[in-house]
């Protein structure tokens, strides 16, 4: 994997965070495989259909993301992982909430296909 590969996924990440803090449904599907497996730091598992409706219907409204600590690890030339920790802003049922989360997420380009993600995981930082 060369620095071309992760400047694209870099570029498709952050596509998918705004998409999220914009509630954009059609954005997401694009960037997410439709086996998608969403792991929330609170244990909570969403799969592709669910994760995209949650974020539509604003049953959890984004309102920002800090990501630091990034960094890239090639697996082979059909998976990446991207892993790293963030600070979120989000309202979850109207409670809002300050996340801090260590996350690993897994992009794929099986098959040829544009890079997607299939798998996140985060896991609650202290504050």
């Amino acid at each position: 994997m060369g620095d071309r590969q992760f400047s694209e996924l870099a570029a498709r990440a952050e596509r998918r965070l705004q998409a999220m803090l914009e509630a954009d449904a059609a954005g997401l599907d694009a960037l997410l495989h439709d086996d998608l497996i969403y792991i929330h730091s609170s244990g909570n598992i969403d799969g592709k259909q669910s994760h995209i409706a949650s974020v539509a219907e604003k049953t959890v409204v984004y309102e920002a993301f800090s990501p630091s600590n990034v960094r890239f690890v090639g697996v082979d030339g059909s998976t990446v992982l991207r892993t790293g920790s963030v600070r979120i802003a989000v309202v979850v049922r109207g409670s809002p909430k300050a996340l801090h989360v260590a996350f690993i997420e897994v992009w794929t380009n099986a098959g040829g296909r544009e890079w997607r993600m299939i798998s996140w995981q985060s896991t609650s930082l202290p504050a």
